[in-house]
């Protein structure tokens, strides 16, 4: 597709491509998350059997949330800074804060888990 045919609304909104690097990361957290609940579940599956391929597909499905969550987000400031020729005082840009704690509660879960593990694994000699 030639630059004339492009929308506006599609090109970026500045050069430094803030929006768009900030999109990008939230993915690579996504797919963090998503790889580390396979593995998680792999290697935990001797020792918590069926529970551990439960917490990998929770796991998974938190991934996916938070990579549909950013692309949405992305979305929703983009074209609220397209619409509004990039004043601050016009635009509706979003905090991202609630995404921010549902990984951070995300996080901690995984972490008790874990420390669940090692203190179990610590008590049974394993």
């Amino acid at each position: 597709m030639s630059k004339a045919a492009r929308s506006l609304s599609d090109a970026p909104f500045d050069r430094g491509l803030q929006a768009e690097r900030t999109a990008l990361a939230w993915r690579r957290t996504g797919l963090s998350l998503a790889l580390g609940s396979l593995a998680g579940a792999r290697i935990l599956s001797p020792v918590f059997g069926l529970t551990a391929y439960v917490l990998g597909l929770l796991g998974l499905a938190a991934a996916a949330f938070f990579m549909a969550r950013a692309d949405r987000r992305y979305r929703v400031a983009h074209r609220s800074l397209v619409a509004t020729a990039g004043h601050p005082a016009g635009a509706r840009l979003t905090s991202g804060g609630g995404l921010l704690i549902a990984l951070s509660v995300f996080a901690l879960i995984v972490g008790g888990v874990a420390a669940a593990f090692v203190c179990a694994s610590a008590l049974t000699g394993r």
